[in-house]
């Protein structure tokens, strides 16, 4: 009898998620980047057929938190990842049954990378929330883009990674390896997850339990991002307005028309970031796993992405 499992993908943009999942799939249909530029805005799945153990495994490929896209948020981002996982569940002590259980979660971090940028440490706090410390010991943190580095270079990378930024995961149980760019190296990153017992993830609990997707440790995150996103909006709107008020009594129209392009644009992102954090705060997700917005009561159904991980 075939055994199904499905594992998940995560990371920054960038990263090598959807080329991970090309490698095992052969899948013409996965679109693969060559740039910082993500190619991944919904969640994608495919299946990888594990000649080894005889399990089928789905792969799940979603876009990082730190997307490159301006059509897509991080609050987008975590309502399909909440929409995808709880999608028809019913909790049953530490596993969401008609959920998805995952058996494993693929991380990746690019070792070229010089240093941690803050989208990478924002995308790896929101890893950490969404996961949950009992999920850690599933997850495999794993660095790619080795050919671009020297081997010096690569190994001390690799030692401050282990030491400061994945320490607490790696405590926690997560375990740090190597992708080389070759099937045989995706397929033995693969062996170590598709045996892994299967578990619901942090989110899924608080979700499972009615708290709204912004009070959730991963929407915290993000409610977080946003206040400081609003301080950066509000210093730039009273920039313009001052620069504004100089161009007229300069009588200057060209600079007039420019800068009141540059209001316009920057008070529909100002009014996205509202919506956003509303559409936060009132998400909640009935015990079916329909998500439903606790002000006013008016359900809506969502799409969903997600990284890379291993479900039974």
């Amino acid at each position: 009898m075939l055994r199904l499992t499905e594992s998940r993908l995560m990371g920054p943009t960038g990263t090598g998620k959807s080329t991970f999942i090309n490698l095992l799939t052969k899948d013409d249909n996965i679109r693969v980047g060559h740039d910082l530029e993500s190619q991944t805005t919904n969640i994608s799945t495919s299946v990888w057929h594990d000649e080894k153990s005889g399990l089928s495994v789905t792969l799940v490929d979603t876009p990082g938190f730190d997307d490159s896209r301006s059509d897509i948020t991080d609050t987008d981002i975590l309502q399909k990842i909440a929409d995808f996982l709880q999608e028809n569940s019913i909790s049953t002590g530490n596993l969401i049954s008609g959920g998805r259980n995952i058996n494993g979660i693929i991380y990746l971090h690019r070792i070229s990378d010089p240093r941690v940028g803050g989208a990478a440490k924002k995308n790896l706090r929101l890893f950490r929330e969404l996961c949950g410390e009992d999920m850690l010991r599933n997850v495999r943190l794993v660095t790619t883009n080795w050919d671009n580095v020297s081997d010096k270079e690569g190994n001390s990378r690799e030692a401050e990674l282990a030491s400061r930024i994945f320490k607490p995961l790696i405590d926690a149980g997560a375990k740090m390896v190597r992708h080389d760019k070759g099937p045989i190296s995706a397929q033995s990153i693969m062996s170590t997850l598709v045996h892994q017992e299967p578990t619901a993830m942090k989110i899924q609990g608080e979700l499972d339990a009615g708290i709204p997707l912004g009070d959730t440790s991963a929407g915290a995150v993000i409610i977080e991002e946003m206040k400081e996103l609003k301080k950066k909006h509000d210093e730039e709107m009273q920039d313009l307005l001052k620069e504004l008020q100089d161009a007229t009594m300069a009588n200057d129209e060209d600079l007039r028309a420019e800068l009141a392009e540059e209001r316009q644009k920057l008070e529909e992102s100002m009014a996205r970031a509202e919506q956003d954090q509303q559409r936060l705060t009132t998400l909640a997700y009935a015990p079916q796993g329909l998500p439903t917005e606790t002000l006013p009561q008016t359900p809506f159904k969502i799409t969903v992405d997600f990284g890379v991980g291993v479900e039974l």
